[in-house]
């Protein structure tokens, strides 16, 4: 049988491999003949350690015993002395003139450092005031860059009102602003006060639980506040943004059909607003059958118009006869009252003001100044403490006794 096992070649096969040395018949390797060189392996240094760089990177320390020894074996030379005869020899300058130059030196430095930090100045200043870009695409595909106005940097403790939120609004107010092209551009301004009034929002919920209306739950701001974009669908007014800001506070937020407080934060014409807005025919109809019948609750309707605190931040009720209109500072006064007895009740009924009322509501109205002044939470719990008697009848008629209390009420 023929092995078919290839021969081992005494050559490698790729480079770089050292011969195969020729053997004997025993296996030993034969001597060629020839000595082989040997390269001589050099160690490689140790790698310092960081101590060891450290001690080589730091100065040598000369102990205070050894210098006074060096200093007895060897005289001491100035060294001023010395450097002044070596510039004596070389033709250098002398040490006033390298004193006046040191000077000169440092008069260089300090107008260098100057105008660096004018400079800076400058540089800081022109980007405050260099406006950013923003790119906006239009319903054609079209991008356009435009300029957008940077957003305010005032910081207010938690519970003020910005005068940027009573600005934008006024801005709002003109027609020719209320636009999307103007609103794109000032959007950072519009992110800065809606971040305002949700922590104002915030901080009024917390002191309306506490110090106002123990019925009144912990929400998240956005279940209490209102959205600025208008819904123009069905209105002939095609103003895209509203021109007010609002609050609304009631056992079940915004929502529901209970009692409310809606704050509105308007320039010129900011209203604290309370009680039961926009009644169903059939709940309208139940508040004048206890106002006409003295019961219980339309006793108590009675007595609180008439309450000195009521009366102090929504004035007096109307005289017997007077003519419906105006703008609504109680439950009269209104501009949206009938301006007629309701049907089934005669013109000159005793109670014909109670009759033509089509909201159970009060409003105060504050200024400007106020909602950003310092003590506009104050005020704004003054007024709704005294419009919470409403509230709680209105809750009362509609849905019986008070449920229990949240937070305990000063």
């Amino acid at each position: 049988m023929v092995s078919t096992r290839p021969r081992r070649s005494a050559t490698a096969t790729s480079a770089g491999t050292p011969k195969s040395s020729p053997r004997s018949a025993n296996g030993t390797p034969r001597s060629t003949g020839r000595a082989t060189p040997t390269k001589a392996k050099t160690k490689a240094a140790p790698t310092p350690t960081r101590s060891e760089r450290k001690r080589r990177a730091s100065p040598a320390i000369i102990y205070k015993d050894d210098l006074e020894s060096e200093e007895e074996e060897t005289p001491s030379v100035d060294e001023d002395d010395s450097e002044d005869e070596y510039r004596d020899e070389e033709g250098g300058k002398g040490g006033d003139e390298e004193e006046e130059d040191d000077e000169e030196d440092e008069e260089e430095e300090e107008d260098e450092d100057e105008e660096a930090e004018d400079d800076n100045e400058e540089q800081k200043t022109k980007s405050k005031a260099k406006p950013q870009k923003r790119r906006k695409t239009d319903d054609d595909g079209m991008t356009e860059v435009i300029e957008v106005v940077s957003a305010p940097r005032e910081k207010l403790p938690k519970g003020r009102v910005s005068t940027h939120l009573v600005g934008f609004l006024k801005n709002l107010q003109d027609p020719a602003k209320n636009d999307r092209d103007w609103f794109a551009r000032h959007k950072n301004i519009y992110d800065y006060i809606h971040a305002n009034w949700l922590q104002f929002v915030e901080a009024a919920n917390e002191e309306f639980m506490e110090h106002v209306d123990d019925t009144i739950p912990w929400l998240p701001p956005k279940d209490l506040i209102e959205r600025i974009y208008r819904d123009v669908r069905f209105s002939n007014d095609k103003t895209p943004y509203k021109t007010h800001l609002s609050m609304c506070l009631s056992r079940n937020g915004r929502k529901g059909n209970f009692a409310k407080y809606y704050l509105s934060v308007s320039p010129g014409k900011s209203s604290l607003n309370a009680g039961f807005y926009e009644p169903s025919k059939e709940e309208l109809q139940t508040i004048r059958n206890h106002i006409l019948t003295n019961s219980a609750h339309g006793l108590a309707l009675r007595g609180l118009v008439e309450d000195k605190q009521f009366c102090k931040y929504f004035g007096s009720p109307p005289k017997k006869g007077a003519k419906p209109g105006g703008t609504r500072a109680s439950l009269w006064n209104s501009f949206d009252e009938l301006k007629k007895a309701p049907k089934g009740y005669p013109s000159d009924h005793d109670d014909i003001a109670w009759l033509r009322l089509k909201h159970f509501t009060v409003s105060h109205k504050f200024k400007d100044e106020d909602v950003v002044s310092e003590d506009f939470m104050s005020k704004l719990l003054d007024v709704a403490r005294a419009a919470k008697p409403l509230v709680d009848l209105m809750n009362e008629i509609f849905h019986g006794a008070d449920p229990e209390p949240n937070t305990e009420v000063e």
